[in-house]
C-alpha cells in the first residue's frame, strides 16, 4: 500500500533523504556568528525519525516528524 499524501511523495521516502551525518557550515546564535572552530565540532546524525545533535560540550538526542504535504515541507523536532 502506498501512503502518499496529496501532491507529495510517500513520507518514508522523503524522510530517508535526511538520513546520514550532517556537519554544520555556519551557526548564528543570539544574532552573532559562532567561531569557525566551534562550528566544526557540530554534527547532526539522522536515522529515520531519530536524531543526535553533538556540539563541543553537549549531546542532544530526540525525534522528529516530517510533513512533506506542506509547502514548504515542514519538520517538527
Amino acid at each position: 500500500m502506498d501512503h502518499r499524501r496529496a501532491g507529495g511523495e510517500a513520507p518514508d521516502k522523503e524522510l530517508k533523504k535526511f538520513d546520514g551525518r550532517w556537519m554544520a557550515v555556519s551557526i548564528t546564535q543570539d544574532g552573532k556568528e559562532v567561531p569557525k572552530e566551534d562550528v566544526e565540532k557540530v554534527t547532526l546524525t539522522v536515522k529515520g525519525e531519530n536524531y543526535t545533535l553533538k556540539t563541543a560540550t553537549d549531546t542532544i538526542e530526540g525525534t522528529h516528524k516530517l510533513d512533506p504535504s506542506k509547502s514548504p515541507k515542514a519538520i517538527d523536532a
